[in-house]
């Protein structure tokens, strides 16, 4: 009877810490579907705006380095030391860079580290 009793007491043990872990699971996996939603939404966004057909093929955006530019505004971007993914196609002439640095992406506030870039720099 006492060896069973430490068997159920063990198995009870087991269960509270494989519950304990899927609700960690569980928060983790909910802020993913929430981030991965935010992204769905703005992509839905700026896919919603006109794009120039005959050029582009209806799948980019023609931003002239003077006055194009996306804006997501209250965008915060991913806070702390999480690893991050930017994905570019760009087509740039030496001509077009002007001055360097000159910005591709950028999120985070104004402030001495707390804004992420990436530029090109020729």
């Amino acid at each position: 009877v006492l060896l069973a009793t430490v068997v159920v007491s063990i198995s009870v043990v087991e269960l509270s810490r494989a519950l304990s872990n899927l609700n960690r699971v569980a928060v983790v996996a909910s802020a993913v579907t929430k981030a991965g939603n935010q992204a769905d939404m703005l992509m839905k966004k700026i896919m919603s705006k006109r794009f120039d057909e005959n050029i582009y093929n209806s799948y980019s955006l023609d931003l002239d380095g003077d006055t194009g530019h996306i804006v997501a505004s209250g965008y915060k971007g991913i806070s702390g030391r999480n690893a991050r993914t930017v994905e570019l196609w760009f087509k740039v002439d030496n001509d077009d860079l002007g001055l360097s640095p000159y910005g591709l992406v950028y999120w985070g506030e104004e402030d001495y580290c707390k804004r992420w870039r990436i530029e090109l720099i020729r």
